[in-house]
């Protein structure tokens, strides 16, 4: 890794898990806003995978990964929590009565996907990260929710 690898921006997408990839998330017969299946996000996980290959493991190349799927290491991962939850739904229910951008993203107008960018960069502290995380709601008609940039100093 060379020392301009560490700051790096990245964009996601992050919507609920399909029908038959979900479990424990509630009711999966989705018929009204009412009954609609909402869960709140209340922030991201970060983590990271390190291989270790050709130059210092030829013979046994090797990954190290601190995700949460992988046996613990004193790494662990790193939790940075939205100042409000997030409601998402995966319910393609028209939830247009209830319209209002400032509420995309609540529990009455939760939103079908969430779009965001992360930026990590060097700290001026020794052994340090800022994060910033910026975050917009997604509802079905295409409006969309835009909060604040949020800063973590790691």
């Amino acid at each position: 890794m060379k020392t301009e690898d560490v700051d790096f921006t990245s964009e996601f997408h992050l919507e609920l898990p399909s029908e038959k990839d979900r479990s424990g998330f509630g009711e999966n017969n989705i018929m009204t806003p009412e009954s609609a299946n909402i869960v709140c996000c209340y922030g991201l996980v970060l983590w990271f995978d390190t291989r270790f290959t050709d130059r210092f493991s030829r013979e046994q190349p090797a990954l190290l990964s601190t995700s949460p799927h992988n046996p613990k290491t004193h790494w662990s991962q790193t939790l940075l929590t939205f100042r409000e939850p997030i409601a998402l739904t995966d319910s393609l229910m028209d939830f247009s009565e209830k319209a209002g951008i400032e509420k995309i993203g609540s529990e009455s107008l939760p939103a079908l996907a969430l779009n965001g960018r992360l930026s990590i960069a060097r700290s001026s502290r020794h052994r340090s990260i800022d994060i910033s995380v910026e975050i917009s709601a997604i509802q079905r008609d295409g409006l969309k929710r835009t909060w604040p940039v949020q800063m973590f100093d790691i």
